[in-house]
């Protein structure tokens, strides 16, 4: 009987010592490294400022890196199988996941990465982005318009004519509405590639000049509104329904359109050091809209026919948010 006692004494003891509520617990994931400065200076401070709006109730525990994903087009099935509940990723490596979406890379339509997530959030919200039903949307946004990088020295866009350039997804056709002849390759094999003369040069993201080490291998630069990637800061449906009251309403003050134009920066100033090296480092050329005009009908018309009215529906929509976020309504 005195151990039985004892026994709800202490049973006692430990339950008002326990705390009220469990910590909730998430798990983040990423390919990106944590040196990149998306993620170091974009999404973890997004992470920090849920954690600490939710007073100790929520810890997000961090694994970039291809810690816990390895491939891109493992990250979308397993943020919904529960491997992780929150996810970064470029919406082009994991398929038909989110309908339409290539639209927001069609080449002139956005200025800056700050202007692209502003826009895309607001398509999100009136239902124009198609977000798939498993996940909830944190945050939206692009890297900067992509660039034109040539093994030779030339003096104008048209010097693309009949030059092998590599890319992937929807700048394959762009480089062939501009006259070059396109070859399918991977960012990662571009750099040697050129080296070789396999190819005569590129169509990707300013920030790969350095990342991928393109930069040393080109001699010519071409500054174009040639269209940007798409990346979202996504959580699982299951694990955002899961957590407390608490947890819930941090991660709903935090997510939305202001930090998408705060991730959106890191990109923006990523643009601005790699513009700033290529213009000091050799032949820098700025493209005016009528090169391009006739260019990018081709590749917005070929859109629109193959998307079908709901596509056309989308676009319009797309063109008015533009005009809206310029306006500054």
């Amino acid at each position: 009987m005195k151990k039985f006692v004892a026994a709800a004494v202490a049973a006692t003891t430990m339950a008002v010592a326990a705390p009220v509520s469990a910590q909730d617990s998430l798990k983040y994931a990423s390919l990106s490294p944590e040196r990149a400065a998306v993620i170091s200076k974009g999404v973890y401070p997004f992470l920090d400022a849920i954690e600490a709006d939710a007073n100790g109730s929520l810890e997000i525990q961090r694994f970039p890196g291809r810690q816990l994903v390895k491939s891109p087009r493992a990250i979308f099935p397993s943020l919904i199988e529960g491997v992780y509940d929150i996810a970064y990723f470029g919406i082009s490596d994991i398929g038909n996941q989110f309908p339409y979406g290539s639209v927001y890379g069609l080449p002139g339509l956005f200025e800056t990465p700050q202007e692209s997530a502003e826009v895309m959030w607001r398509m999100i919200e009136n239902g124009a982005f198609k977000y798939p039903d498993e996940v909830v949307p944190l945050a939206v946004f692009s890297n900067g318009n992509a660039g034109l990088y040539l093994r030779d020295e030339v003096s104008s866009l048209s010097a693309i004519s009949g030059q092998k350039v590599a890319s992937s997804g929807g700048a394959l056709d762009l480089i062939s509405a501009l006259g070059g002849s396109p070859v399918q390759m991977g960012i990662t094999e571009v750099a040697p590639s050129i080296t070789s003369k396999v190819i005569d040069g590129s169509i990707a993201g300013w920030e790969a000049l350095r990342t991928f080490q393109i930069g040393p291998t080109v001699k010519t630069f071409v500054d174009a509104p040639l269209g940007v990637n798409v990346f979202v800061l996504s959580m699982s449906r299951t694990a955002y329904d899961g957590l407390s009251d608490e947890a819930r309403a941090a991660v709903d003050a935090n997510r939305g359109s202001a930090v998408s134009v705060s991730i959106a920066e890191t990109y923006a100033n990523g643009v601005k050091r790699a513009q700033k090296a290529a213009k000091e480092a050799g032949n820098f050329i700025e493209v005016s809209e009528d090169e391009v005009a006739d260019a990018f009908a081709q590749i917005h018309d070929a859109w629109l026919e193959e998307n079908g009215e709901e596509g056309k529906a989308i676009y319009e929509t797309l063109l008015s948010v533009i005009d809206e976020v310029r306006a500054g309504s």
